[in-house]
């Protein structure tokens, strides 16, 4: 009878731990985060607890960032590549690559895009628009580095298997100035694969 009411008395601690436990996550659910109590500072010299303020509003509390401060930019910068595919077989297919960041006092922006090229015998074409919606604190002084590839992509059968064969061909990155709002700016780039 001993071992019962002790196996019963765990049961019961157990399914009292459940009940604390899921206080503690409505609790989380509602604040959106683990809740700590009230912030603030307690001096343990005078034992006085003095609250720290918090922002108000419903924004924050939801987790959305507030409106970045600076100049709205939009552009495009579009990349049109001239490739020379010299040793690309004629049944793979030819991407275009092409990205664009910028590291502003507003953070890191960065904008990419792949587009599939247009082949002629051993040379191809394509056109990688990148277009950009970026707050900047210092758009005249900024600058953009750009970076651009072709790459090629062929599906061989080798037995019961699929591989893919690859080949790149890079260039060194750009640095460009920030364009104005609503501009376009075309880049002609070559590559050879």
């Amino acid at each position: 009878m001993r071992t019962s009411k002790l196996i019963f008395v765990c049961l019961c601690l157990a399914g009292l731990t459940q009940l604390v436990w899921s206080q503690n996550k409505s609790v989380e659910a509602a604040h959106g985060t683990h809740w700590r109590g009230i912030p603030g500072y307690l001096d343990p010299q005078t034992r006085n607890f003095t609250t720290k303020a918090e922002s108000s509003g419903a924004s924050s509390r939801a987790g959305s960032e507030e409106p970045l401060s600076g100049t709205e930019v939009q552009f495009r910068e579009t990349f049109n590549f001239s490739i020379a595919a010299l040793d690309v077989p004629p049944s793979a297919v030819i991407f275009c690559y092409a990205s664009m960041s910028t590291e502003d006092s507003n953070g890191n922006f960065y904008e990419t895009n792949t587009t599939v090229a247009t082949r002629t015998g051993s040379s191809a074409t394509c056109s990688v628009p990148l277009l950009a919606n970026w707050t900047l604190v210092n758009p005249t002084t900024d600058t953009i580095s750009a970076y651009y590839e072709a790459y090629s992509e062929q599906s061989v059968a080798v037995g019961s298997y699929t591989e893919v064969i690859e080949r790149y061909g890079e260039a060194p990155s750009l640095t460009l100035p920030v364009p104005a709002n609503l501009q376009t700016v075309n880049n002609p780039v070559s590559v050879t694969m």
